[in-house]
């Protein structure tokens, strides 16, 4: 019962924000509404007006994370999303999976999967992540990317591809010494 007031109080929220402009101090309003219902939320939470997240009462977000327009959240199990990172536009992230009773999809109640994002991670644009996946601390996940449960666990690396796998690694511009 507690998820599906939860799920009435996310699409309140979208409906009644949806008309107002994406500037941080209404992001931020925003952020700040959805993280009353959620496990944890830190400070400068910020959610563009275009944003769907279902079921915080089942999110856990850390300081300084942002999404930006038309992400989707989906929630069957827990997501928890580290400090400081940043959604592009058209990322899906999805904690459930649909189940199969032998003869279709659609009459068996969805699975849960937890899914984790580490700090620092930058998901760039249309990037999908599926349930049980786990994306490490200071990662960037290449656009158009699908992040799977078998994805390596490696930090500073950028992932991409489907399924996603790391590409090369994510350097500190102030230890790179072209600069």
């Amino acid at each position: 019962m507690r998820h599906k007031i939860s799920l009435l109080y996310d699409w309140f929220i979208y409906t009644l924000l949806y008309f107002l402009p994406d500037v941080p101090i209404l992001m931020r309003f925003r952020g700040w509404l959805y993280g009353l219902d959620m496990k944890h939320c830190g400070k400068n939470f910020q959610v563009a007006h275009s944003t769907i997240l279902n079921g915080t009462d089942r999110m856990a977000v850390g300081d300084n994370v942002y999404f930006a327009n038309f992400c989707n959240v989906l929630t069957n199990g827990i997501i928890s999303i580290g400090s400081n990172t940043l959604f592009g536009p058209h990322v899906v992230i999805s904690a459930g999976n649909h189940q199969f009773d032998g003869q279709s999809f659609i009459n068996k109640i969805p699975g849960g999967k937890d899914v984790t994002i580490g700090e620092n991670v930058w998901v760039a644009s249309h990037v999908t992540i599926l349930a049980g996946s786990k994306v490490p601390n200071q990662s960037l996940v290449a656009a158009g990317a699908v992040v799977t449960p078998g994805t390596e666990q490696t930090e500073r690396k950028i992932y991409g591809g489907i399924p996603a796998k790391a590409i090369g690694d994510v350097h500190n511009r102030q230890e790179d010494k072209r600069i």
